[in-house]
């Protein structure tokens, strides 16, 4: 058999394992101990490394060279359009796509990119491709963490990177795909179309909808029976396990009885659950928000206010500002979680918000017009800089050739 392939995919209360071995394949979803991951990553290296080396015992991975698809927070992938130009320079322009969602010099930060093929939409004197962005600290922290448990990463790319190359390697020719990745407080969907991500949404919805559900009114949670491991936790392991006991129940209700019964299932247990609304929720509040400001020429800034509660169990309140102007607090466990509710709260608010937010007077209507000219006027500059440059380009040819006509007339 061949060399079996192993990659790795974190989330926020589990981890995925997929090994690959020959025409086999396994998937393993292994739970995260508590507080070893929270919003901003992994908290303690040193105990996900244990973590890390037991897993690998327990389910007899082999070690050497692993993949692992980064969590959508610790990396921005987004589908760009660049001007033609070579690798170099394109390479030294890419960080600047990310402007404004980065902090801190561009060379902190590591960025790659996926060509994508040529489709109608696009822009004619551009190349478009999927472009990453990640801080090289962190891809740094998650090497020395697996190279500790006896992986090399010789892969590291977005979950959504990960989802298109899962699409590519399908036979078929299906061009579109929706994924959807059920979490423990919300669902992640991801819309890929050929070679490129098409569109990224996420739903207040996760895995304790599905526990509720269940145990709720199926009465599963009184049925299920826990092994040694969990005496003595208070059954941590319950949402995980109402988890997968509603996922098994689908998959055996459509084996038996087709996509019917399975539908009707999902219908009456979980539809009920969900509303249109879920989905206006932004993936990313504070990318949302900062978006939408800076239309108007805005960049809001965060202040952690208050911090309450002991120190193993803090609660953080950050309030979000415009300029000097305060628009919205949040809470949370964490002081990432804690500016994400604000900036939450700040979205939901900014229409009435808008026309006070201007510090110097101006209408939301006039920053608007005067970016779209700033932008128009920087377009022209460029056509401007690429005639010229494509003129000397063309002189230079010309040059070459009178040369060559020259010498090869000397050599007849």
């Amino acid at each position: 058999m061949g060399k079996m392939k192993v990659g790795f995919d974190i989330g926020g209360s589990s981890m995925k394992v997929a090994a690959v071995q020959g025409n086999g394949f396994r998937v393993e979803t292994v739970r995260l101990p508590e507080k070893l991951v929270d919003e901003n990553g992994i908290t303690m290296p040193n105990a996900f490394t244990q973590f890390l080396k037991q897993t690998v015992k327990e389910l007899r991975l082999p070690h050497g060279p692993a993949a692992l698809a980064l969590p959508a927070n610790q990396v921005i992938c987004r589908l760009v359009n660049m001007p033609k130009m070579n690798t170099e320079q394109l390479m030294m322009n890419l960080p600047y796509e990310f402007a404004d969602f980065i902090q801190g010099a561009a060379e902190q930060y590591h960025c790659d990119y996926a060509v994508c093929e040529a489709a109608e939409g696009d822009a004619e004197e551009g190349i478009p491709m999927m472009a990453a962005v990640a801080a090289k600290e962190r891809l740094a922290e998650y090497v020395q963490m697996f190279a500790q448990a006896g992986f090399r990463l010789k892969t590291i790319l977005p979950q959504e990177m990960a989802l298109v190359n899962l699409t590519q390697a399908r036979q078929g020719g299906q061009s579109e795909y929706f994924f959807v990745d059920l979490g423990q407080q919300r669902t992640r969907i991801t819309a890929i179309w050929r070679d490129r991500v098409q569109a990224t949404r996420q739903i207040a919805l996760g895995g304790l909808n599905l526990d509720m559900a269940v145990a709720d009114e199926l009465g599963f949670a009184d049925v299920i029976v826990f092994g040694s491991s969990e005496t003595g936790t208070g059954h941590r392991g319950m949402h995980s396990a109402l988890e997968n006991v509603y996922e098994a129940i689908v998959g055996a209700l459509y084996l038996e009885g087709g996509l019917e019964a399975a539908a009707g299932f999902v219908d009456a247990t979980l539809i009920p659950r969900m509303s249109a609304d879920l989905a206006l929720e932004p993936e990313n509040p504070k990318s949302a928000l900062q978006e939408r400001l800076q239309e108007d020429g805005i960049t809001p800034t965060y202040e952690l206010v208050d911090t309450q509660g002991p120190p193993h169990d803090r609660t953080f309140v950050a309030e979000v500002f415009a300029g000097e102007q305060g628009l919205a607090t949040g809470v949370g466990r964490t002081k990432k979680e804690a500016e994400s509710q604000a900036a939450k709260s700040a979205l939901a608010r900014l229409g009435e918000l808008l026309g006070s937010l201007m510090p110097d007077g101006r209408s939301s209507e006039q920053a608007r017009a005067e970016k779209a000219q700033k932008a128009a006027e920087k377009a022209q500059r460029k056509a401007a800089k690429a005639a010229r440059q494509a003129s000397r380009d063309a002189g230079a040819a010309e040059g070459r050739n009178g040369a060559q006509g020259a010498q090869a007339d000397g050599l007849q």
